[in-house]
């Protein structure tokens, strides 16, 4: 089965910076403690955007991805981080 890989792009109120890290920070270790085929979980700050963050994310195939997306860790992030959230754009790529 193929790898699937995710890139992500989130951009959040800039008053927000800290508490939405933080959020950030415990769905990655979340995700890579308890989601069996979640790969990777990186987190980018872009040098010219100190309001966004760029996560690459690495399943061991489709399946593990949609777990991902239905987990708990994820709606846990999305009820947490939801209302500093200003931008978001998701990207699945396959893996070549």
């Amino acid at each position: 089965m193929k790898k699937v890989a995710l890139v992500v792009s989130i951009s959040y109120q800039e008053e927000s910076k800290m508490a939405f890290l933080q959020v950030l920070s415990d769905h990655q270790q979340r995700s890579l403690q308890t989601e069996k085929g979640t790969l990777q979980f990186e987190l980018l700050q872009p040098d010219e955007l100190s309001n966004t963050i760029m996560i690459f994310e690495l399943y061991a195939n489709q399946e593990a991805y949609e777990w991902h997306e239905q987990g708990a860790s994820l709606a846990l992030f999305k009820e947490q981080a939801g209302a500093m959230i200003t931008a978001l754009s998701v990207q699945q790529c396959s893996v070549m």
